[in-house]
């Protein structure tokens, strides 16, 4: 059952909705995908009553300073940005307050003094991250301590956002340097994988077109697995696990899409420069946790 929290009502309340709707800001969406029953938020409420209410729930849209994960690398930090190195296997942001693994939790623990300020974008758990990596991807990311530069980037990532580079190690021989277009279409519980459409079976349809090139950068002929250098034209969910996948060359231990099982999702965000005023951030890591078993990236990048 999730961690709950006690609450006396100084006044009275036609229904425990109307309650937490004015008292925590909370959405109706969001109050019927919770634990609770619509009988109990149907029920009235009256002065110096007692309630249950879901720590989620009353801490909505905080982030824990309680964390569970292994130490985030600095790579740079200023009044406007700061860039660090996201381990594998740790989420970007949390999705509600009780989680603790997270890269926002490991800075609000840590304080001020590490150079990101969570006041901002308070309505969303996100804060200032610039983009989100998926939970077993780690690598280079941006954190933008300014609201409204936040929103700027956001509204002209592609323009501003210069390069987003990746590292991965797939499954087989990759012969020769290459580009793939396709069209996503996403299927599952919650959207949860990829589908791609090739741009010759294309029927038409809402559905985005996904670009990125690749140059190989090494073999191992022992393991049989190649080492990509991949650069993201745009930026889709599971972009490049699944356009790799779709040439016969998935991501070592991306089994979502038919990689061999490992120690890692071999998927590295080693890469990117963003373009802030007349600056140019760089942001750049070669600190991707278990490649050296494969590769050294110290040599050829």
């Amino acid at each position: 059952m999730p961690p709950e929290t006690n609450f006396s009502s100084l006044l009275d309340y036609d229904s425990v909705e109307a309650y937490l709707q004015q008292l925590f800001f909370l959405s109706k969406s969001q109050l019927k995908k919770s634990e609770l029953s619509k009988k109990f938020l149907q029920k009235a409420v009256h002065r110096k009553d007692q309630l249950q209410i879901p720590l989620d729930l009353a801490n909505n849209l905080e982030i824990n300073p309680k964390y569970l994960g292994k130490k985030i690398e600095i790579i740079f930090k200023d009044d406007q940005v700061a860039i660090f190195n996201k381990p594998y296997n740790l989420h970007s942001h949390p999705l509600n307050y009780t989680g603790q693994d997270n890269c926002l939790s490991f800075f609000r623990k840590g304080g001020r003094n590490l150079g990101v300020n969570l006041n901002i974008n308070k309505l969303n758990y996100g804060r200032g991250l610039l983009y989100r990596l998926d939970y077993g991807t780690s690598g280079v990311m941006f954190y933008i301590n300014d609201e409204g530069l936040l929103h700027n980037l956001r509204e002209n990532f592609s323009k501003l956002v210069k390069k987003k580079s990746y590292l991965a190690i797939v499954s087989g021989e990759v012969r020769g340097d290459g580009a793939i277009e396709s069209y996503f279409k996403y299927i599952g519980s919650k959207d949860s994988k990829a589908e791609l459409l090739s741009k010759n079976n294309y029927l038409g349809g809402d559905f985005p077109l996904g670009k990125l090139e690749y140059v190989v950068r090494n073999y191992n002929s022992s393991e049989k697995v190649s080492l990509l250098e991949v650069s993201l034209i745009t930026g889709l969910r599971h972009q490049i696990r699944a356009q790799l996948a779709s040439i016969g060359h998935p991501i070592l231990g991306d089994t979502l899409y038919g990689g061999k099982e490992a120690a890692r999702i071999f998927l590295h965000a080693y890469k990117y420069e963003v373009e802030i005023g007349e600056k140019k951030y760089v942001g750049k890591s070669l600190d991707a946790e278990l490649f050296s078993r494969f590769f050294d990236l110290d040599c050829g990048l």
